[in-house]
């Protein structure tokens, strides 16, 4: 089902943009303003430059952004800062990373994989894109042709384990290049060119679905894409407009780990603060926090993780008397659908809209994956109130997107997320 294919990436030459561990970035939602600065600061050549479309000036706008970036690509490929490979490739990515006080190592194939309409069920989908974010990528794409960063991919390996078996062998040899940029996993790269081992990975695909984890909107933007420049002319089937550079991750790996992404609520009307409050009083168990356990993602996990995943659990901070409450819904609807019967979508539909409609809700929520950040930001009254979520289950996440349906927005979080820059796709000339 899923084309796979390589292709001839983009690289850094550390000779002329220096060490590659300095020149990588996180992807664009990821990159608050604090961590411009940084990124900007760190390296004259960091990808931020082309993946946020940033130059480094405090002053600028929003205007000729994308243009601008494209300006810089294409300088830092004349003057050989970036160079594309001679011959196509598919990269094995290892990430080493620590997490909870064990080290960890993730492994993907970074390839070429033909874009598909949803419909056609080879690329699934599980959360509701917002328009403006995937206009903001499709711009970027526009402008400069190219794609910087992979989207994160997840798959269930064939009988035989065929992938896994050439990732394995291919990894016991040095790698191509290697980097640790601050505040990221390590990261190793592979280039794979043997026709033979290609030609096997691209047959293993051949009958695998491949699941969205992380880059919805930078996939309907790349959609989008394929539409526009289809327009007026017959594009060939193997053009780069027609492929999307995405990381394949088998969903079993022990380095992948999906965690929860929590609700922030401000600037809700006294009036709907209370009403909100009312809502969860009526219709929730509430435990004030155990002073005894630390409160750390760890522990929170651990605690609402004991309840059924029937019903809704999760944990309520600026109900007042304790830091935080763990909530229980009493009485959960019955539902046959697994989205329906996720944690995020109970918040969604048997809470907030009994109080928020979904034009309000859109302003008065917002999304924080760490748990430390949330609660902070309702302590110094910089948000109102915050619902600290577990994290959907692999089946849970397997049954979402197995039945075609799609969670709220900022329901999943894979830690941890894909660098930008180790490989760029070019958009043009051949594949």
């Amino acid at each position: 089902m899923a084309d796979v294919r390589p292709f001839r990436g983009i690289r850094y030459d550390e000779r002329l943009a220096g060490p590659l561990s300095l020149n990588l970035g996180p992807t664009y939602d990821m990159i608050s303003q604090e961590k411009q600065r940084e990124l900007v600061a760190r390296s004259s050549t960091n990808v931020i430059r082309l993946e946020l479309a940033l130059d480094g000036d405090e002053a600028e706008s929003a205007d000729g952004r994308y243009d601008r970036a494209a300006a810089v690509q294409t300088s830092w490929m004349s003057s050989g800062i970036l160079r594309r490979d001679a011959e196509p490739a598919m990269y094995v990515m290892e990430e080493a990373f620590d997490y909870r006080g064990a080290r960890y190592r993730r492994f993907g194939l970074l390839a070429a994989v033909r874009l598909e309409d949803y419909d056609r069920g080879i690329i699934l989908p599980h959360e509701h894109t917002r328009p403006r974010f995937v206009a903001d990528r499709l711009e970027l794409m526009k402008a400069t042709r190219a794609n910087f960063s992979p989207l994160m991919m997840l798959f269930r390996e064939p009988p035989g384990a065929p992938v896994s078996r050439v990732l394995m062998d291919v990894v016991s040899n040095p790698p191509d290049a290697t980097a640790t940029p601050p505040d990221m996993p390590a990261i190793r790269l592979w280039r794979i060119t043997d026709p033979e081992r290609t030609a096997a990975i691209t047959a293993a695909f051949r009958e695998t679905k491949l699941y969205i984890a992380d880059g919805h909107h930078r996939y309907e933007a790349a959609l989008q894409y394929r539409i526009e420049t289809r327009f007026g002319h017959r594009a060939r089937s193997d053009a780069p407009t027609n492929f999307r550079i995405m990381n394949l991750i088998e969903i079993g790996d022990p380095g992948l780990f999906l965690l929860g992404y929590h609700r922030l609520v401000a600037n809700a009307t006294g009036v709907e603060l209370e009403a909100l409050i009312t809502q969860i009083k009526a219709g929730f168990d509430l435990k004030p926090w155990p002073a005894a356990l630390p409160l750390d993602s760890e522990t929170i996990d651990s605690q609402l993780n004991r309840e059924s995943r029937t019903t809704l659990a999760m944990g309520v901070s600026g109900l007042g008397g304790s830091p935080v409450h763990i909530a229980v819904m009493r009485r959960p609807q019955q539902t046959t659908s697994a989205r329906e019967a996720s944690d995020y979508a109970r918040l969604h539909n048997e809470l907030l809209r009994k109080v928020f409609d979904e034009k309000r809700e859109a302003q008065v929520v917002s999304h924080a994956h760490d748990l430390r950040d949330a609660l902070n930001m309702v302590k110094t009254g910089r948000r109102q109130m915050a619902f600290v979520m577990r994290a959907l289950t692999p089946s849970q996440f397997e049954a979402v997107v197995g039945q075609g349906q799609r969670l709220p927005p900022k329901s999943t979080f894979f830690h941890p997320k894909l660098p930008a820059g180790v490989v760029i796709q070019s958009l043009e000339g051949v594949l």
